[in-house]
């Protein structure tokens, strides 16, 4: 069972990091992490809190698109870095989709 999920974790690794590094930090760093994170700080706790209406101007949202999405991409680009290290495979992937082994 263990063998079998660690074989589906490297061929799913293997297969996302064909496409790029830059698309992988961005579906999963910013996409995945950065986007649910700016949704629920943003409108989902103040609204809990019940400071939704002091809370939403065009700075603040702003500021959380940026703070949310650089955050997204230093955590897309620590997957990789890690998926990497842990699969042994090179950081860049060649212009023709060809993950280079070390």
């Amino acid at each position: 069972m263990f063998k079998r999920w660690q074989r589906y974790s490297a061929d799913t690794w293997y297969r996302e990091a064909s496409k790029g590094k830059a698309r992988f930090i961005f579906l999963r760093g910013v996409v995945g992490w950065g986007l649910p994170m700016f949704i629920t700080m943003t409108f989902v706790f103040p609204e809990l809190a019940g400071l939704a209406d002091d809370c939403h101007t065009s700075s603040s949202l702003l500021r959380g698109l940026v703070v949310w999405g650089s955050g997204g991409a230093l955590f897309g680009w620590w997957l990789w870095f890690f998926s990497a290290r842990k699969y042994g495979v090179a950081q860049e992937v060649r212009s023709n989709g060809v993950v280079e082994d070390r």
